[in-house]
């Protein structure tokens, strides 16, 4: 019965379509008598075409080739239970944190019509696995290569370049010797030479009437960053006239001995060894009433935990960095916030570098609107030039620049 009443509806709703169909066939058509020789007026208005051309944003295609020791196949092997929570190695995580980095990265480019690709190289940590994949990786169609790997890979992503022919950006160096003679090459950050230089100067410079004094051992090279800092400042000040002691023969005593009342003693101690610079705060503590104090240390400083900060700030003390991502930059912290939301974990440095190199990449590659693109930089904070530059002619670029940190309540500032 139910059946019937559909097929029912449906035939007397066809009905009514035709009938309606007809009705308005009839009312629009009339017949008039003698209307063909009534002449028709014809709307004279000329509507005008636009002629305005319509710009079509163009979209600029970017390839980077990604070399991350990511240890994929590692991560697979060693998950003896995939219902559970995906295993992480700690050893890979800073690759992870580059690699998330430059997906926000791609995802912001978006909105400037970059349609960013990636070809991940996952090198893994075998030492002679990673040197056959640099020497035969075709890259082909891919407009730059960004490295993670550590230093001692250095010559091979050199040649690797000068096979390619295309810019490979990589992060650590002590010195600019390995970009002689390899034009593709660049460094990133700049070298440890470079930072130590370059504080130097800044040192010298905006504090010229002190006392300079640099303390180090015969260990870790800090006698060596020491000469260094040494040559740089009496370059600077046309004079040489700076103490440079050697702390594990001459000690606190021969220390002490030249510290001077009428001026500020700036101090600079290039260690990384925790325990070495906390057995000098402990004695420059007990005096710190009689003279007037200022520290220079090196980028290890920022870690030290068993380091009063209360202390550090009463005298005044620096450190340098070549990159640091300032807790105070609204675009570090937009940056830290949106990574949060989407991987729900705080980023490690090497996120920011990756979104800081990209984004460098692209601002030189395209422009937008006449305009470069917009280079976000959340790491490099000096007033240096902000693009690399050629070391020498026929040879690799470096980022010349530092940042040099304050010790301030509980938090670091940036003082360059």
């Amino acid at each position: 019965m139910k059946a019937k009443s559909i097929f029912l509806f449906f035939i007397v709703g066809l009905s009514f379509f035709w009938m309606s169909c007809g009705t308005s066939k009839k009312s629009t058509a009339p017949v008039i008598s003698g209307s063909a020789n009534v002449p028709v007026k014809r709307d004279s208005l000329v509507v005008a075409k636009d002629t305005t051309p319509i710009t079509i944003p163009s979209i600029h295609k970017l390839t980077i080739a990604l070399v991350l020791p990511l240890q994929i196949d590692a991560h697979f092997k060693n998950d003896t239970n995939p219902d559970g929570s995906p295993l992480i190695l700690p050893e890979a995580l800073q690759a992870l944190n580059f690699l998330e980095g430059a997906k926000l990265a791609q995802a912001d480019l978006k909105n400037d019509l970059v349609n960013l690709e990636f070809k991940i190289i996952d090198t893994g940590f075998d030492s002679l696995s990673t040197v056959k994949t640099l020497q035969t990786e075709s890259l082909k169609g891919v407009d730059a290569v960004i490295s993670l790997l550590s230093p001692n890979f250095n010559g091979v992503s050199a040649a690797c370049s000068d096979r390619l022919r295309k810019p490979f950006y990589f992060f650590y160096g002590s010195n600019t010797q390995i970009l002689e003679n390899h034009p593709w090459l660049r460094l990133a950050s700049p070298s440890n030479n470079t930072q130590i230089r370059q504080t130097a100067i800044f040192m010298a410079e905006k504090y010229p009437a002190s006392n300079f004094i640099i303390v180090s051992r015969e260990q870790r090279r800090e006698n060596d960053i020491a000469a260094l800092f040494a040559s740089v400042i009496d370059s600077i000040r046309g004079k040489s006239n700076g103490t440079v002691i050697n702390y594990k023969s001459d000690g606190w005593s021969l220390l002490k001995s030249k510290l001077l009342k009428n001026k500020r003693n700036l101090i600079i101690i290039p260690t990384s060894d925790e325990s070495f610079l906390s057995s000098i705060l402990n004695k420059i503590s007990e005096v710190k009433t009689d003279y007037s104090f200022m520290l220079c240390g090196m980028p290890g400083w920022e870690t030290f935990n068993s380091i009063d900060p209360r202390l550090m700030k009463e005298l005044d003390a620096v450190f340098f960095n070549g990159m640091y991502a300032d807790i105070s930059s609204p675009s570090v912290n937009a940056f830290r916030k949106k990574f949060i939301s989407e991987y729900h974990a705080d980023p490690l440095i090497q996120a920011y570098m990756a979104y800081d190199q990209i984004s460098f990449i692209a601002s030189q590659e395209f422009r937008s609107g006449g305009k470069k693109l917009v280079y976000s930089n959340l790491l490099y904070h000096s007033n240096g030039p902000e693009q690399l530059l050629p070391v020498c002619d026929a040879c690799g670029f470096e980022r010349k620049s530092v940042n040099i940190i304050k010790f301030d309540d509980y938090k670091f500032v940036l003082l360059k």
